[in-house]
């Protein structure tokens, strides 16, 4: 009696159509979402590598953020990248500075954010090389709107 409840309880993937008109059915409400249904053999082969993006889409479900080592180039994707060039920014600086710049970018979600936000310093420091300095389209701006927010708030202040 327990061997047919753990059977019933080991029921695994979406719901086997009956017959062929609900699996053409399937089939269009599928591909009308652009959701693609991999082979059996395709879907033997996917390791946990392949869940991870380096551009989330806002259906995506996020569980962590990871940090990433990698020329420029291959990074072009990615929604959140850095620019490491060999510097004078000891590592444990670089990796907060890079995380606070990645948190503050305007397209993240909140989600996104916690997540980076999220990620130990040390699992940063351990992906660089060496000292280096940060760069990334978009910074300077960063920075300007740093320094106006903490003028506000310092003429507020002393009014």
């Amino acid at each position: 009696e327990r061997e047919e409840e753990e059977e019933e309880e080991e029921d695994e993937g979406p719901p086997v159509a009956d017959n062929e008109a609900e699996q053409e059915e399937v089939k269009a409400l599928l591909a009308e979402e652009n959701i693609a249904v991999l082979a059996e053999e395709d879907k033997e082969k996917l390791t946990a590598l392949d869940s991870l993006t380096g551009c989330p889409r806002p259906e995506d479900t996020l569980l962590f953020a990871l940090p990433v080592c990698a020329p420029y180039q291959a990074l072009q994707s990615y929604k959140f990248k850095v620019k490491l060039v060999p510097g004078t920014a000891k590592k444990g600086k670089a990796a907060r500075q890079g995380m606070e710049l990645l948190a503050r970018i305007p397209e993240a979600t909140q989600r996104e954010r916690d997540l980076i936000r999220g990620v130990p310093e040390i699992a940063m420091i351990n992906a660089m090389v060496g000292t280096v300095k940060i760069s990334m389209p978009g910074m300077v701006k960063l920075r300007q709107d740093d320094k106006k927010s903490k003028k506000a708030a310092a003429k507020a202040k002393h009014s």
